[in-house]
């Protein structure tokens, strides 16, 4: 439960840490800080993925793949809750670590894959690297295929951020994958429409295209630059959002967003209004088409105050932090996700 609760339409920070911005220190300095000081440890599994999805490569393709994990080597307890974190392009597992390491604290078994094309996770064979195309489908058979080799049946806790939210809204959407996926949390999610990093489709399908050419593909990464939001991700992150961006079927999400409403399926959503990747109507217009009411909507003022989340689907709105609001407000989303979880687990510790 929360420390006094929240109250509808606003709530404080619970720490100075979490409303204040991040430190001054660099990227790099708080990334191993982060990583030492994990309780999560880094492993490596085989998986093989996206079998029978193409004629010619029947067989799929088979990724060297980088995971986190709070008890390597361990059996999978039935007692114990599973969360898994999955992270946005670009980006990395790291970036979800302050949310993983406070779940793990509360008694979780806990794991978060590399997705393909982001520096950790390779092919077998150089050729796998390309055959991965980052559709949403495929990024949510990966995930099966990966919790499948590690012999889990049963995800209490599915923490998304950003582009990942896709996969896992069409996880909590289906028939059968959203009675193993019993729970989910969306960090800064991709919206149902063409948002601002987006809107360059005909640039996109072109850098892609030249991508597929190996001659062109200095040039591709140079020109990858123009795409909104990109600049400043390195060379094969830029390239992999690109291809990410450029295969999303934005009516497809709108359809994941109804089908988890039908369902009310349990979940919460966090954004930030000044997200420079997504215009914030449209992170309100998905929150709606997902289900969430009015009621449960949560502002922050900058003021904790009496009461609580009265029920999922709940959302909670930033006026600050873009895409890495649950970095800077990690203690106030970390009391929400384990509220959501002992909700759906209410063993929980």
């Amino acid at each position: 439960m929360f420390h006094d609760g929240f109250k509808r339409h606003s709530f404080k920070s619970m720490t100075a840490r979490n409303s204040s911005s991040l430190s001054s220190e660099t990227a790099n300095e708080k990334k191993a800080a982060i990583i030492q000081s994990s309780l999560l440890k880094q492993r490596f599994i085989y998986v093989q993925t996206s079998v029978e999805r193409w004629q010619d490569i029947p067989g799929g393709v088979f990724l060297d793949t980088a995971y986190l994990d709070s008890s390597p080597g361990d059996r999978f307890n039935p007692g114990e809750p599973v969360v898994v974190g999955l992270h946005s392009s670009p980006g990395s597992f790291y970036d979800l670590q302050p949310l993983l390491d406070a779940c793990v604290k509360s008694g979780c078994r806990v794991l978060a894959p590399s997705f393909p094309g982001h520096g950790l996770t390779e092919g077998v064979e150089k050729e796998y690297d390309d055959v991965f195309s980052h559709t949403t489908d495929e990024k949510a058979e990966f995930i099966i295929d990966f919790l499948s080799n590690l012999g889990v049946e049963r995800v209490d806790l599915l923490i998304a951020h950003g582009a990942a939210c896709y996969p896992a809204m069409q996880l909590a959407a289906g028939a059968k994958t959203s009675k193993i996926f019993k729970s989910a949390a969306f960090l800064s999610p991709w919206p149902h429409q063409p948002f601002y990093a987006a809107r360059t489709q005909k640039l996109l399908k072109l850098l892609g295209e030249m991508w597929e050419r190996p001659f062109y593909r200095p040039l591709s990464r140079a020109l990858s630059k123009l795409i909104p939001c990109a600049s400043q991700c390195k060379s094969l992150q830029r390239m992999t959002l690109v291809n990410t961006l450029k295969v999303v079927d934005f009516s497809e999400v709108g359809g994941f967003a109804i089908a988890m409403d039908v369902k009310k399926y349990p979940f919460v959503m966090f954004f930030a209004e000044d997200d420079s990747y997504i215009q914030s109507k449209f992170s309100y217009e998905l929150a709606d088409l997902m289900g969430i009411q009015d009621n449960n909507i949560y502002h922050f003022t900058g003021q904790l105050q009496k009461g609580q989340v009265q029920n999922f689907p709940a959302c909670f709105v930033f006026d600050k932090g873009g895409q890495n609001v649950h970095q800077m407000y990690s203690g106030i989303i970390t009391a929400v996700i384990l509220e959501l979880l002992n909700a759906v687990y209410p063993k929980l510790r």
